[in-house]
């Protein structure tokens, strides 16, 4: 399961910052007050203090890959997609989509070793492919939305190994796919556009590492919450209830309007408490931070109600009704979205004050990280325009867009605080 689509799902991308930014430390541009952190524990848990700046990890670049435009084709990127990085450091990187799609191997020293299957059909082949997974004696799985019954396993060296057939699934779409601490391959399915009473909800059969069928699950809904919603009109900073998953086999569900993150570490007919329908009771651990509210600019809320405005007339000049253009918010949710690393962290991303660049209204990025456990390492700041994929230990793997919209797959070193 890549960051972008399933655990970062809901992030906007705006405009990015300047290209200095890019590259080496990035120290945080922004000093706030005083931040208490909270790490609820079965109710109650350890407060730490941190000031702003004491609290502030940066980061260092260690590996660029495709940002000379000269490059030849296997070295340029368009539309990556997913990333897993194997345990020697070779990184597996699925990019395109359309005709176009491909997955290459690269050392990790970003020496191409080569394309891993191809276009089309047949046993090792692919012609949608939407995510990769890798399990635990380092083969890679690939999961193909032009063929949701079947997952293929490449070897370490970018072989075919097997390839996996499921059964029963012929009629649903192909979700995620990914793969727990226990070695437990989660193969996500979804339904078919249909009108949503009559769309099947998303469900995950789980897999023996040697794959066969181990039992069918439905994950637990995200959290309900009441928000503003106009068809083809994007309004900013609307709360949304969020749902991610747990590499150790469960999912985190949390609203983006409140700082307050219930971890379930495993989900299930064992591990925890559950309902007849296998959903956890109570969580196992509950994160809480207290930060003051983010406030919107007048003059960003002023363009986010222009744009508005623009799309509104673009759906009545198609023949369409002209709704009312609400609001836009004052302060922004406290939070954006949660991810999970590989090796559980909790990574956060939050709501930063958006600045004005060459006429644009951007937000830079920052994520608080988390232990397992919920003791608090720190807040990292990216580039803007850097987003990540694939994080274990002090290292983050992602994708950056360019200005013109070219992309490069970075590797980057955390020094926390």
């Amino acid at each position: 399961m890549g960051w972008e689509g399933r655990r970062f799902s809901g992030e906007t991308r705006s405009g990015g910052l300047d290209q200095a930014r890019h590259r080496g430390l990035l120290p945080f541009p922004f000093l706030l007050a005083l931040l208490c952190v909270s790490c609820d524990i079965g109710g109650s848990g350890p407060v730490a203090h941190a000031g702003a700046e004491s609290e502030l990890a940066h980061l260092t670049l260690e590996l660029a890959l495709g940002e000379d435009e000269g490059n030849a084709p296997q070295h340029q990127f368009h539309m990556v997609g997913h990333m897993v990085v194997s345990a020697d450091g070779t990184l597996w990187v699925l990019d395109g989509a359309g005709e176009d799609p491909m997955l290459r191997r690269f050392d990790s020293s970003g020496r191409l070793l080569g394309k891993v299957g191809s276009v089309g059909g047949g046993p090792g082949e692919y012609r949608n492919p939407w995510g990769l997974a890798l399990l635990a004696d380092g083969r890679v799985a690939l999961r193909d939305r032009a063929a949701a019954d079947r997952l293929t396993l490449y070897a370490p060296d970018g072989t075919l190994d097997t390839v996996w057939h499921l059964p029963g699934w012929e009629t649903r779409g192909a979700g995620d796919v990914a793969v727990d601490t226990g070695g437990v391959v989660w193969v996500g399915f979804v339904g078919w556009r249909r009108p949503a009473p009559d769309r099947p909800p998303l469900v995950y059969q789980r897999l023996r590492p040697d794959g066969t069928a181990m039992d069918t699950l439905r994950p637990p809904a995200p959290p309900e919450v009441v928000a503003t919603s106009l068809p083809g009109v994007d309004i900013p900073y609307q709360p949304r209830g969020r749902r991610s998953w747990i590499p150790s086999g469960g999912f985190a569900l949390y609203r983006t309007d409140e700082y307050r993150i219930e971890m379930y570490p495993r989900v299930g007919p064992v591990g925890m408490e559950t309902d007849s329908a296998g959903h956890p009771t109570s969580p196992a651990l509950v994160i809480r931070r207290d930060l003051p509210s983010v406030p919107v600019a007048r003059a960003e809320r002023r363009a986010a109600r222009k744009r508005m405005e623009e799309q509104v007339r673009a759906r009545a000049e198609e023949g369409g009704s002209i709704p009312r253009v609400p609001k836009v918010a004052e302060f922004k949710p406290p939070i954006k979205f949660v991810a999970l690393g590989e090796d559980g962290r909790i990574w956060v991303g939050v709501s930063l004050p958006s600045v004005l660049e060459d006429g644009e209204w951007t937000e830079p990025k920052a994520y608080d990280v988390f232990e397992p456990d919920g003791q608090y390492l720190g807040r990292v700041p990216t580039p803007t325009r850097f987003y990540p994929q694939w994080m274990k230990g002090d290292r983050v793997w992602g994708v950056l867009h360019g200005e013109y919209g070219q992309e490069s797959v970075r590797r980057y070193h955390v020094r926390w605080p």
